[in-house]
């Protein structure tokens, strides 16, 4: 199975111009800075874990605003993973490798097409054999 073409990202909603501007940088956000990580563009790799991360830790959304989803093209990037429902980018990834999936948290579901026809899995299962080894 080939490897992992494209990730989800979520992010704050108010961030977007920035990210669409400069791309998304490595960095410890508020939810992985409890956890002693290293600066990393962090990604689920299938609809499947972003939905499942979603019902998990809804509540812990750490921003007062909405949360908007990214599609990330990786094809070709170095990425790592310690877990099947993640993967990280420890480099710049470019504006041009970005689209918008949804501006906000209301509308989520409407990304799923474009994310499918931009190399995206849906499965987990699917995803997860195509993680990097690391």
């Amino acid at each position: 199975m080939p490897l992992l073409k494209a990730c989800l990202h979520v992010t704050c909603a108010e961030f977007l111009p920035e990210i669409l501007a400069k791309g998304l940088e490595p960095r410890v956000g508020k939810l992985s800075e409890q956890l002693d990580e290293k600066p990393g563009v962090f990604m689920f790799p299938s609809w499947e874990d972003m939905t499942d991360a979603n019902r998990l830790f809804g509540e812990a959304w750490p921003y007062d605003g909405d949360a908007a989803l990214l599609c990330v093209d990786v094809a070709g990037l170095e990425l790592e993973t310690d877990c099947a429902y993640e993967v990280v980018s420890r480099q710049l990834i470019p504006p041009s490798r970005l689209v918008v999936l949804s501006p906000n948290d209301f509308d989520w579901g409407k990304g799923k097409e474009v994310f499918v026809a931009k190399g995206g899995r849906l499965a987990a299962s699917d995803a997860h054999v195509a993680l990097p080894t690391n």
